[in-house]
């Protein structure tokens, strides 16, 4: 039982990390949350990703080269 509720907290934190790569916007390279609020690789490192935000920031600018429309992405996730 603890093995799957392990497993089950990684798939809901991956699926996370991909909602919030599927809102980055190459032109402004930041971040939009569903409130409005922009964020960038900066705030993001320094407002508790630490190190992880540049990581992060990379993932979401490959991501962001799938193209992928929203159809594509609810079938992602």
């Amino acid at each position: 039982i603890q093995e799957r509720a392990h497993l089950l907290k990684l798939g809901v934190h991956g699926v996370a990390l991909l909602r919030l790569a599927f809102r980055y916007e190459p032109e402004d390279d930041k971040l939009y949350l569903s409130n409005g609020t922009s964020v960038d690789e900066h705030t993001l490192r320094t407002q508790g990703f630490g190190c992880y935000g540049h990581t992060f920031f990379q993932f979401c600018r490959i991501f962001n080269r799938l193209e992928l429309t929203v159809e594509e992405f609810v079938l992602l996730c």
